[in-house]
């Protein structure tokens, strides 16, 4: 299932490049903007991060997504559903017919933006620096798994789709993977925070890592072994 996802968004991608690669193209687009009053749409600051010259003369282009970027996929289907009018229209042309979005595909792709909204949140977050971060990765990583077994057990107010549950069980799988490998830094981090203090790792064990309140127990003495020794 998780490859007709991959199908869908390369045929979005392959639609935004086409527009994008001509000038004419650009120019209708634009044109079409202005008849359904987008033109003076406004976007998110971090859309232009991504946009890669999309902003010309104030006026909004569909963008591509980076594999080197963080959230970069988020943004993309983000200002594609924004555009989504003034894509089908242009998409009427016939050399762009091929790439055509149907209505079905536009309602996977409006939970794919819901369900990649809370990531790019969070990584938006985590990658802040004007304010301490470590001690948030164990709380943010928590936060991830819950949206992802929430919508892998259906309990999400709006993702059911099955190819955006699909999607949930291998992120759940794979984010799964990797609780059980943190840091003792991050944990301590996260214990010697305040807000949190040890009673956070213990009050929210998670079954879906293998982990328990056990695996915690002597997390303040290994790191006193580890990390502090004597000059």
């Amino acid at each position: 299932m998780l490859e007709i996802i991959s199908e869908l968004l390369q045929k979005l991608r392959d639609l935004v490049t086409s527009i994008r690669a001509s000038s004419q193209r650009i120019k209708k687009f634009k044109t079409i903007l202005k008849i359904y009053g987008l033109n003076n749409e406004e976007y998110d600051e971090e859309e232009i991060v991504f946009a890669e010259g999309s902003i010309i003369t104030n006026d909004l282009l569909p963008i591509l997504d980076y594999k080197m970027r963080w959230s970069s996929a988020f943004y993309f289907v983000k200002r594609a559903v924004k555009l989504r009018r003034t894509i089908d229209e242009i998409a009427k042309d016939a050399d762009l017919r091929r790439n055509e979005t149907e209505n079905e595909d536009w309602d996977i792709l409006s939970e794919v933006l819901e369900f990649l909204e809370e990531f790019a949140t969070i990584t938006k977050y985590i990658e802040g620096s004007g304010y301490p971060t470590l001690s948030l990765v164990v709380p943010m990583y928590n936060r991830l798994l819950t949206i992802l077994e929430d919508v892998f057990q259906c309990r999400h107010r709006s993702i059911q789709h099955p190819l955006i549950v699909s999607a949930a069980v291998a992120g759940l799988e794979k984010l799964s993977s990797y609780y059980d490998k943190a840091s003792p830094i991050v944990m301590a981090a996260t214990f010697l925070n305040p807000r949190l203090k040890m009673e956070y790792i213990v009050d929210n064990g998670w079954d879906c890592g293998g982990e328990s309140q056990d695996a915690f127990q002597p997390l303040d003495e290994n790191l006193i072994t580890s990390r502090v020794r004597p000059a």
